[in-house]
């Protein structure tokens, strides 16, 4: 299975969290930057459909200030709208080039520390705040 993290307020349709090529393992409120509460859905999917829940994903963003990201092994895909960066542990290009990606969404880059993100925990990387 690979490990996803969606943030609810960042889809168009909650619903996509129904679909069946997404099973949520955990569910947590966090305040993002600090500030703005959030929820954070962990989901695992198949790894033989991983492309296919990457571009469900893809297509269910709103198009501006959110990700999602999912880790298989040493690669993790940062999903952004209708656009999928991957990036290589450890490879300080494919990271330079998802940040590059991110800021094209008005994500910040202090929101995408990518050594990091390998590791899951959504709460790990951005300040809980309360």
């Amino acid at each position: 299975m690979i490990r996803g993290m969606i943030i609810k307020e960042s889809l168009i349709d909650v619903q996509l969290l129904s679909h069946p090529l997404l099973t949520i393992v955990e569910r947590y409120p966090i305040r993002m930057d600090g500030k703005y509460p959030i929820e954070v859905v962990m989901v695992d999917v198949p790894e033989e459909q991983l492309t296919a829940a990457l571009a469900l994903v893809s297509e269910g963003l709103l198009h501006a200030k959110y990700y999602a990201h999912f880790v298989a092994g040493a690669l993790m895909y940062v999903v952004y709208p209708w656009t999928i960066s991957v990036v290589k542990r450890g490879n300080e290009e494919s990271a330079r080039q998802c940040i590059e990606m991110g800021a094209k969404f008005d994500v910040p880059a202090a929101q995408l520390p990518m050594t990091k993100m390998f590791n899951f925990g959504h709460a790990e990387h951005l300040d809980e705040g309360g």
